[in-house]
């Protein structure tokens, strides 16, 4: 297993449940998940969310401490500083964290759009050729999907 598999098993072990227990809302995740072809399950995919908004923020502010700390240890309020900032930083980036994983597949699904709408023109001109030979439209779309420089209309045929 890859270290990224388990980071989703281990998340998905400690989160699961909680994240399980709001199915019903993750439609939307769900919905963009699929469109941004991430294959994880929307509950594997918050479960990783809310592990790596607990983790991220102590990796980066711990250093970032240690640091204040030994670059200035006498200063009188050094400790109330580093403690106000580590409290402040951490709740910022542990929503930034959640922020940027609720929006990526949005971001993705967007790329994916443009990325059509840009080669959509070239694209219905070769389908077009294809359909007035007469060949039957399951096979159009066979032989789409395996044209790369058609980028994602090409990754949508194969679906």
């Amino acid at each position: 297993m890859t270290f990224a598999e388990e980071y989703l098993r281990f998340s998905y072990s400690l989160f699961g449940s909680l994240v399980e227990s709001y199915g019903s809302s993750l439609a939307d995740i769900r919905n963009d998940l699929r469109k941004a072809s991430i294959r994880l399950t929307a509950e594997e995919y918050v479960s990783a969310a809310i592990m790596s908004s607990l983790i991220l923020p102590i990796l980066l502010l711990v250093p970032t401490c240690v640091l204040m700390i030994l670059l200035d240890p006498f200063a009188p309020n050094t400790i109330i500083i580093v403690v106000f900032g580590a409290v402040f930083g951490w709740t910022f980036m542990f929503v930034a964290v959640l922020t940027m994983f609720y929006i990526y597949p949005a971001i993705i699904v967007a790329g994916k759009k443009k990325s059509i709408d840009n080669i959509l023109p070239f694209a219905t001109t070769y389908l077009a050729t294809m359909a007035g030979s007469g060949m039957p439209p399951q096979n159009i779309f066979k032989i789409m999907s395996k044209f790369d420089q058609y980028g994602d209309v090409s990754q949508e045929a194969k679906l």
